[in-house]
């Protein structure tokens, strides 16, 4: 009976971790940054997400300055996956934001990352 508890415990705080941000970076090519991400999935769900890129250091989405468009991705269980984000940015510094669903908005945040854009 302890045992069943314990591995049930287990598996079900597996099913509550969100999506994350493994890692980013970021380099030009022409006017264009292209930013890549490096989203997982440590659920044992299927999921989806959406990532936005702002230009600068910045903790809010009200202050984004949008470098490309929202991408939506569909992350499989266990999946890691590699995102491309291309678009235009004259600051030094990305704010990558990843939500949960189809919208990114504060509210949907789960993870972030600030990536140095090197210059061209």
């Amino acid at each position: 009976m302890w045992i069943s508890g314990y591995i049930s415990g287990q598996t079900s705080s597996l099913t509550t971790q969100p999506p994350k941000i493994a890692g980013a970076s970021a380099k030009w090519a022409g006017t264009n940054s292209i930013i890549n991400v490096l989203d997982a999935n440590p659920a044992p769900t299927d999921t989806s997400v959406s990532l936005r890129a702002c230009g600068g250091t910045i903790t809010e989405l009200g202050q984004c300055k949008e470098i490309g468009e929202v991408t939506n991705v569909n992350l499989k269980a266990g999946e890691l996956k590699r995102i491309v984000i291309t678009g235009l940015t004259d600051d030094d510094t990305a704010t990558v934001f990843l939500c949960t669903g189809s919208t990114c908005s504060d509210e949907s945040v789960v993870d972030s990352i600030v990536i140095s854009v090197p210059p061209s």
